[in-house]
């Protein structure tokens, strides 16, 4: 079997949209089995990224250079950014006034970045979320039904629990 670096392109796209397909259907999975644990778990996991991302740049643990380079080159590439999506997105303009907020108030600067590299732990924490929700889920005692039920009677246990 050959590497997927050593792979041909063809064979590099067709095994990345397996391997995404696959993504795709569990978390389509995760949803069904365990509804609102799973979404809870994920929104746990981003506010608790955020706000610690924030918190080690509001209070200098580390350095935002460290991360986006000069601060205030990340917001004006950010506020650039967004005043080039205007034209395809009519409803942009009344964010304007905020912008200027970014480029004034390190404490929304420093959120702006924190928002910014939390986005950056997005495929780690979707995969956090897929390991933790099932011992979570059996914590809370929210058990999925087993699979052997009828797709009827696994429904009704469902919207019991």
């Amino acid at each position: 079997m050959r590497s997927f670096w050593s792979s041909s392109r063809d064979e590099k796209q067709q095994r990345v949209r397996r391997l995404a397909s696959r993504g795709r259907s569990g978390l389509v999975e995760l949803w069904r089995r365990y509804g609102w644990v799973a979404i809870g778990t994920y929104a746990s996991l981003y506010v608790v990224t955020l706000g610690s991302v924030f918190a080690v740049f509001h209070f200098d643990v580390v350095e935002p250079e460290l991360i986006v380079g000069d601060p205030r080159v990340a917001v004006e590439k950010i506020i650039r950014f967004i005043q080039k999506q205007e034209e395809h997105v009519p409803g942009l303009a009344m964010v304007e006034p905020y912008l200027e907020v970014l480029r004034d108030r390190p404490v929304a600067t420093d959120l702006a970045l924190a928002w910014l590299t939390a986005k950056l732990t997005e495929p780690a924490r979707m995969l956090l979320t897929i390991g933790l929700t099932p011992r979570l889920a059996r914590l809370a005692g929210r058990v999925p039904p087993p699979e052997e039920q009828e797709p009827e009677e696994r429904d009704k246990t469902r919207a019991d629990w």
